[in-house]
């Protein structure tokens, strides 16, 4: 497990939805208007997972798709799996090129914004006790989000 790649163990992502509505326990859909000339076009949200959001209407929790989005970035280590690298030296492997690929994909339409306070947090427990895999249910990722947030404590700004 300790051979676990740089970002899985040491690069946390917090998508600024603010923590209350990340951190929601129940998604609740946008309302569209009835007269909308694309309601009949618009595939439906089926709900089947909680973790991704596909169709109509949208989860208003769910991270916008348009606009200025601020991505706050914490970076962790473990006892177990300790950084190597500074957090610069790690956000350089996604940044600038999430922010040139997400404005390119979007057709200009999406700017993300990274910001970071470029410190290393220590995660209370060994990295195998948070269960990183692909497929984690929400709560798990959940769990580990809110032990980071908590870390980083007042010191970083949300908003």
């Amino acid at each position: 497990m300790k051979k676990l790649t740089l970002l899985s163990t040491a690069l946390f992502i917090s998508l600024n939805l603010a923590s209350a509505s990340m951190m929601a326990a129940a998604d609740t859909p946008v309302q569209t208007k009835k007269d909308d000339a694309l309601t009949l076009c618009r595939l439906p949200e089926m709900g089947i997972r909680s973790d991704v959001g596909l169709g109509f209407p949208r989860i208003g929790t769910r991270l916008r798709t348009l606009g200025d989005v601020k991505v706050t970035v914490l970076f962790v280590d473990f006892s177990d799996v300790p950084a190597t690298q500074t957090p610069q030296q790690v956000m350089s492997i996604i940044s600038p090129q999430a922010e040139k690929y997400y404005e390119a994909v979007s057709y200009g339409k999406l700017r993300l914004h990274f910001v970071s306070s470029y410190q290393w947090l220590r995660m209370g427990k060994s990295s195998v006790d948070y269960h990183f895999g692909r497929g984690a249910p929400f709560e798990t990722q959940r769990s580990y989000m809110q032990e980071a947030v908590m870390r980083a404590g007042k010191s970083i700004d949300y908003s």
